[in-house]
């Protein structure tokens, strides 16, 4: 976020995407005219970008929607959600997308590592406002509309976030949709090509972490971009994370020192070792279960030696044997987040290690919830395919020709498949 699009040059541009939409009859809102709009306006506003993303993921309308577009409107009149419509001729939202204000994991510091400015209001201790980060999506396009509208919109809310829009944030995130273009799905490499070029954005992890449009499990690809990147590279390079030297990790190893220029230790480990589906964490009450096994939507665990304010403390994560007889989720897949502090601690080997034995992989890094300019690190394992012709697209890394060791990485990641109903990998 340093740079891209900050001072008069992006303001003049965001200004010209604004009236060239305007010269084809749309209207682009942005967030702070969202939210002053009326109740009554506002309300209509969150109902239509509600039944919009239904439509675009071809889900059956039902009651939750009417409770998700009041919770949208709430959250976009308190702040925590700062959303962007575009508005065709009729009044209707046909595109949008948001940066929602992603809540704490952790309330108990002090935090360590690089922080912007005075604690905010109701911040734990040392959690500064550096601290505070935005998830960048939530994006789409009613069917049918023209080709490339949400182009402009895409581009508008990232020279918005750099112009001051998102004060006080010191990370922005994603999980942006990399499936390859294939007959009735629209193309959605640019989105996270955007992101990179545009955005200062870095790769970090990738999951099959839900069924999209009820047709097929998508690739997904996860970024970070640092406000301060500077004082973010130098905090990652600091940081003491010594993995298992096996292939995948010499391929993280390779993509953290190309973002930012980290070198972790690779520790020899015996080769094979005995596969057992228990994970047991390090500590009573140090792995949190955040959501559990579903068919079609991933799971998600958080382990950490530190008490956190999310989920419910577990023994273990629970599992399926595949057909092949390897460990596997019992639904469509498992995330774990090992935390900093775990991921630093002296037994951390020996925990990953315990892990892959359980059938996880390592999938990459995420921003740590716990130290500014740390990383935490991701595994996943995949599950089954839901019955019913879901099908698994494959993905589309093509945006990140210009980061050759994480596209090598991310790929492999994504080459780890669910299993088919049927047994077949």
């Amino acid at each position: 976020m340093d740079s891209h699009g900050e001072g008069p040059d992006g303001v003049r541009e965001l200004a010209g995407i604004r009236r060239a939409y305007a010269a084809r009859g749309y209207e682009l809102v942005l967030p702070g005219e969202v939210a002053a709009r009326g109740g009554a306006e506002r309300r209509r506003i969150a109902g239509q970008v509600v039944s919009l993303l239904v439509e675009v993921y071809r889900r059956a309308p039902g009651p939750d929607d009417e409770r998700a577009a009041r919770e949208l409107d709430g959250a976009v009149a308190e702040g925590g959600v700062r959303l962007f419509v575009l508005l065709d001729r009729r009044r209707d939202v046909v595109a949008t997308t948001r940066f929602t204000r992603l809540a704490r994991w952790f309330t108990e510091g002090p935090r360590e590592g690089p922080q912007e400015g005075p604690r905010e209001e109701g911040d734990a201790e040392g959690a500064g406002r550096g601290d505070v980060r935005y998830e960048v999506g939530r994006t789409g396009k009613r069917p049918g509309a023209e080709p490339r509208l949400a182009a402009g919109l895409l581009r508008a809310r990232l020279l918005w976030a750099a112009a001051g829009g998102l004060p006080g944030a010191g990370l922005l995130v994603s999980h942006t949709r990399v499936a390859r273009s294939a007959p009735g799905r629209p193309p959605v490499g640019p989105v996270l090509e955007g992101l990179v070029r545009d955005g200062g954005f870095l790769p970090a992890h990738a999951v099959r972490s839900h069924v999209v449009a009820r047709t097929a499990v998508e690739p997904f690809v996860a970024a970070c971009a640092p406000r301060d990147g500077a004082a973010w590279a130098a905090g990652v390079r600091a940081q003491r994370l010594r993995l298992p030297d096996r292939a995948e990790a010499r391929l993280f190893a390779a993509m953290l020192a190309e973002g930012w220029g980290a070198r972790p230790v690779l520790v020899p480990v015996a080769d094979g070792g005995a596969a057992g589906p228990a994970f047991r964490a390090p500590l009573p009450g140090a792995l949190r279960e955040l959501s559990g096994p579903d068919p079609a939507v991933e799971s998600l665990y958080l382990l950490s030696r530190r008490p956190a304010d999310v989920g419910r403390a577990v023994d273990g994560i629970p599992y399926r044997v595949r057909a092949d007889g390897a460990y596997a989720s019992a639904g469509l897949s498992d995330r774990v987040v090992v935390e900093a502090d775990a991921a630093e601690a002296p037994d951390a080997v020996a925990v990953l290690e315990r892990l892959r034995r359980a059938g996880f992989a390592l999938a990459g890094w995420e921003p740590s919830r716990q130290r500014s300019g740390r990383l935490a690190l991701v595994l996943t394992r995949p599950g089954r395919v839901p019955d019913g012709g879901t099908a698994v697209a494959a993905p589309d890394l093509s945006a990140l020709d210009r980061l050759p060791a994480a596209q090598r990485f991310l790929g492999g990641v994504l080459a780890r498949l669910p299993e088919q109903p049927d047994g077949r990998i």
